[in-house]
């Protein structure tokens, strides 16, 4: 009985918000919208704002930032086969790089 009500307890927690939905993270407000009646929209087990224009229910989800760069220019084809190179060379050495400086991070905390 006693391991049973320890088992309870601990897990107690997790059993009350099993049922709890995430909420989207930096939302503009729907509200600003004049006019347009508010809702929420489930997607993938997130509960996000919405807004219903004409009787269809449009999710407001803020996307990350992207990155925009023009095309390299190279002042000679030696340039850019150097280029190229160094690239390659990156993207075979950068994952080890950061397991190094993680495994290291992990041995000065022991220290």
């Amino acid at each position: 009985m006693r391991p049973t009500i320890i088992i309870l307890l601990s897990l107690w927690p997790f059993i009350s918000n099993a049922q709890k939905l995430d909420v989207g993270s930096d939302q503009p407000s729907p509200k600003e919208k004049l006019g347009d009646s508010t809702a929420s929209a489930l997607i993938n087990g997130k509960l996000y704002e919405a807004i219903i224009v004409d009787g269809d229910t449009i999710p407001i989800i803020s996307l990350p930032p992207a990155r925009v760069s023009a095309k390299r220019v190279f002042k000679s084809r030696a340039a850019e086969k150097k280029y190229r190179r160094l690239i390659y060379h990156i993207k075979k050495a950068y994952p080890y790089a950061k397991l190094a400086g993680e495994k290291m991070r992990e041995v000065e905390e022991e220290v």
